[in-house]
């Protein structure tokens, strides 16, 4: 049987709005790569989607993993309800609007 990829993930160039961040919210194991590519501080709380995410962030060297939520809309409700302005790395096609 022949198995063609149907995805291709490519990373773009960006740059991190300055500022102050209540942490960082991830929902693939491409957003840990694009975090390591940021400059943010080692010790940011991190909110993210999934075990295998998190697993990426131990492995990268992040440790402060605040929250790990089976899905983005339950990721979503456990964020704090005041205003925390979080950098949410993502594609530009997502599933969930955070």
């Amino acid at each position: 049987a022949l198995i063609e990829q149907l995805l291709t993930i490519h990373s773009l160039d960006f740059t991190v709005p300055r500022g102050e961040y209540g942490g960082v919210i991830l929902t693939s194991v491409q957003a840990v790569r694009a975090l390591k590519r940021t400059g943010v501080r080692a010790d940011i709380p991190l909110f993210v989607v999934g075990e295998q995410v998190a697993e990426a962030l131990r492995a990268a060297g992040f440790g402060n993993i605040a929250a790990v939520a089976p899905s983005a809309q339950a990721l979503a409700e456990r964020l704090d309800g005041g205003y925390v302005p979080y950098l949410y790395l993502c594609g530009a096609d997502t599933a969930f609007p955070m």
